[in-house]
């Protein structure tokens, strides 16, 4: 899996900002199982449209729809630019061995 572009979406009044990263491939359970590892993972199989989030309090909250080759990035500090690289990092270190 590898990022291929990042978007700026929004800035929050509490310092937060949203980034939208766009993927190579459509997002499986298996990716999210991946990025679980990063935080506390929520991950709603049974909706239509399956969706996850994984949050690392303090810090940021991935969410995402599984079948989708997108997901937001909500990176709380805006200042701290080093946590929006090492997800990025994390992303495109993914492949099926990782499992």
């Amino acid at each position: 899996m590898k990022v291929i572009s990042m978007g700026q979406q929004e800035d929050c009044f509490d310092g937060s900002y949203i980034r939208e990263a766009v993927l190579d491939q459509p997002i499986d359970s298996a990716f999210v199982e991946y990025l679980g590892k990063l935080g506390r993972c929520c991950h709603y199989r049974d909706f239509q449209r399956p969706f996850f989030t994984v949050t690392a309090p303090d810090r940021f909250k991935i969410k995402g729809i599984e079948g989708n080759s997108s997901l937001r990035l909500i990176i709380f500090k805006i200042s701290d630019n080093s946590i929006e690289k090492d997800i990025i990092s994390t992303i495109n270190r993914y492949t099926l061995k990782a499992q």
